[in-house]
């Protein structure tokens, strides 16, 4: 017999960035002619430290007995996500 707990946990990150673009084009009779291009990254922030997702399920097994599941048996982690704090931390970083 075998009775087992499985889980599996992710903390994601997540990159926040802000970027500058410039593309100034001449468009003459039968074509278009690229003159300037330009990319800018303004600010790179990445946030999602602490946040952690997940799922878990009991796992039992007899010999001689088929394997049952049961999905009312699986639990989640789910991080407390407050939206208006996220954004006061991603401006503190920026700014």
């Amino acid at each position: 017999m075998i009775d087992a707990q499985a889980s599996l946990t992710a903390s994601p990150t997540f990159t926040f960035d802000i970027n500058g673009y410039v593309k100034v084009t001449a468009d003459l009779w039968l074509d278009t002619v690229n003159l300037y291009e330009k990319h800018w990254q303004l600010a790179s922030v990445q946030y999602g430290s602490g946040l952690q997702i997940g799922v878990s399920a009991p796992i039992h097994y007899e010999e001689g007995r088929p394997f049952s599941f049961s999905p009312s048996d699986v639990t989640f982690q789910l991080p407390n996500i407050d939206p208006t704090s996220i954004l006061t931390d991603l401006v503190h970083k920026i700014a």
